[in-house]
């Protein structure tokens, strides 16, 4: 039986509050998530941060997408 597909996530401003807080609790999965975190600023590579993927990207600049 072939294993079970990783469920994947994008967290938008996962630096923030917020985003920081549903990093820790999906740290937390039984069979945590890949977490590609969006944020305007990457945050250090500490605490609940070290559980994602980042890329750096402002949605309110178009130009930043690239």
């Amino acid at each position: 039986m072939p294993d079970a597909a990783v469920a994947k996530i994008i967290v938008t401003g996962a630096s923030g509050n917020v985003g920081s807080a549903l990093l820790r609790r999906l740290a937390q999965w039984p069979e945590p998530p890949e977490i590609t975190g969006v944020a305007r600023r990457i945050p250090p590579a500490r605490g609940p941060h070290l559980s994602a993927r980042w890329c750096r990207v402002d949605l309110a600049a178009p130009e930043s997408y690239g």
